[in-house]
């Protein structure tokens, strides 16, 4: 299947437990600084040791004044009384020379129900993406070539995993059960 064949496939989640849907995990920044946000709360554990990474940076390149922020790719399945948030992280992840557009990174899927937070799973994830004008940001976005995909699946109530990796995707041997 082509890559452009896959973006046919991201289309609205109707409901919880009720359609198949596939998304594409979006690279996005959020501030480590400002208010809280939904990658906040996703990665409230780790936004600590995010915040003294980026730290460490700014004194290695004092004059780059970067922005207290962190990188993720992430996708939210909303359903009728919950959404479901997959998000990965850009800390910590592993990657090889042989295939630059390749990251394994620590990942979680979050259920999000009655404005409560429950980490339903913490995994490594290879996330396929290229990288954009300030890293893996949103502007990564704008290619099709390089992608991660995860797809709700309503019958065994799970998430997996398809990457486009030069508009060839390959099954991900990653799947999540959401209870």
């Amino acid at each position: 299947m082509s890559a452009a064949a896959v973006i046919v496939l991201l289309v609205p989640f109707a409901g919880y437990a009720q359609d198949a849907a596939s998304y594409r995990l979006m690279a996005e920044d959020f501030s480590l600084a400002g208010p809280a946000s939904l990658q906040t709360a996703v990665w409230a554990d780790k936004i600590a040791k995010l915040r003294a990474d980026r730290t460490e940076v700014q004194a290695l390149a004092p004059r780059a004044h970067l922005k207290p922020i962190a990188q993720v790719w992430t996708t939210t399945f909303k359903g009728v009384d919950r959404s479901y948030v997959v998000s990965a992280v850009n800390s910590g992840c592993t990657s090889s020379s042989a295939d630059p557009n390749s990251l394994t990174c620590p990942a979680r899927v979050v259920e999000i129900a009655g404005g409560k937070t429950r980490v339903i799973a913490n995994f490594d994830l290879p996330i396929s993406s290229v990288r954009g004008e300030y890293g893996f940001d949103a502007s990564s976005n704008s290619q099709t070539r390089f992608m991660t995909i995860a797809s709700f699946d309503p019958a065994t109530l799970s998430i997996s995993f398809t990457e486009v990796s030069n508009g060839e995707m390959s099954r991900i041997d990653v799947r999540i059960k959401l209870q």
